[in-house]
């Protein structure tokens, strides 16, 4: 089962956030700030943000807001083309249950990892999905929030009489039961193990009006291939070095430039490094020492020189260094030309 506090979602999930919470005259800036968001990251659909920072966003909203319902205020509000390829791929399925199992596939391209599951019977479609609650962090608003914009998208397409067998949710119940109702239908069950959506066969077959077949086929490939890219992708550590690297060659190395490179927020870089037992700085300091053997070893660089390219202010600096990662300092090494094991070297902090 995955935990909520190893998902994590596109910024493309909070457009129309801003205006929602604008008309309840609240600040999205100071909102987004305290659930540890970088602002700019809601400009950035592809930006990677905890899925605990999102539901705690939605939480200190809907209680700034006294809303209950925020989250389904939310869903109502969120602009057609929100969700990107993902959303595209399911308007132009063929049918609603194609709809449903592309949907189940291509969650990837949203949620990381995709925790969303497409199962079917004789007598009931279920598309489920279960965010277990992270340390501290309620995830009503957010759950409201994902339920209430699947059900519209499928009432949209199935017709505005359409309701759910029946939605499940793993929240207690709201005090918002008619607005609800109008949103879910009437059979809502509460304190679930999981969040489902149940839909009746019959519907599965439905057409859906002005889908594109030719397109459909089209925007398929494109989301495997974008999955594929996904999966492929190097692991964090060598994604967080190769950025540093590209950094270094136009800013300082800090923790926030390298994080806008990576489309994330400096916090959400910090928290998936340390669930990988390392930290930026063990990373950076292992990179620059890297690169500044390579640049002795290979390079006529100067000392002063080596030490701009690795970002350091002074070569004093860049000395200090060198003595900690290699035992001497960099001219001495440069003279005898030798290099040690790097397996007894010291290594950065």
């Amino acid at each position: 089962m995955v935990c909520s506090s190893e998902i994590f979602v596109r910024a493309s999930i909070l457009s129309g956030f801003r205006d929602v919470v604008a008309a309840r005259g609240l600040d999205a800036g100071g909102l987004l700030e305290k659930a540890g968001i970088a602002a700019a990251a809601l400009d950035d659909p592809a930006s990677e943000l905890p899925l605990d920072f999102v539901a705690l966003l939605m939480e200190l909203a809907a209680e700034r807001a006294r809303d209950p319902g925020l989250g389904l205020a939310l869903a109502e509000a969120y602009p057609a083309g929100g969700t990107g390829l993902l959303g595209y791929i399911f308007l132009h399925a063929p049918t609603l249950g194609e709809a449903l199992q592309s949907f189940a596939r291509y969650s990837g391209l949203l949620l990381d990892p995709n925790p969303v599951v497409f199962r079917q019977d004789a007598d009931v479609a279920r598309l489920s999905w279960c965010f277990p609650t992270g340390q501290g962090t309620r995830h009503v608003q957010f759950a409201s929030f994902i339920s209430a914009l699947l059900v519209l998208r499928l009432r949209r397409m199935a017709g505005r009489d359409w309701y759910p067998l029946a939605v499940e949710v793993e929240y207690p119940e709201l005090p918002c039961t008619a607005k609800l109702n109008r949103i879910l239908g009437p059979q809502v069950v509460f304190n679930s193990r999981e969040n489902s959506i149940a839909i009746d066969p019959s519907t599965l077959q439905r057409k859906i009006d002005g889908a594109d077949p030719r397109l459909y086929r089209i925007l398929q490939e494109t989301g495997e291939a974008k999955l594929q890219e996904l999966a492929c992708r190097p692991d964090l550590v060598a994604r967080t070095a190769r950025a540093i690297t590209e950094t270094l060659s136009t800013d300082p190395p800090l923790l926030e430039h390298v994080a806008e490179r990576m489309r994330m927020t400096p916090r959400t870089l910090q928290n998936r490094l340390a669930r990988q037992r390392t930290s930026f700085e063990r990373i950076l300091s292992d990179t620059r020492r890297n690169l500044a053997e390579r640049y002795l070893r290979d390079s006529n660089l100067s000392l002063t020189e080596i030490a701009f390219l690795l970002g350091f202010s002074e070569q004093s600096a860049f000395t200090r260094a060198a003595r900690g990662w290699f035992g001497r300092p960099p001219r001495q090494l440069r003279k005898e030309g030798a290099w040690t094991d790097r397996s007894t070297e010291p290594q950065g902090a």
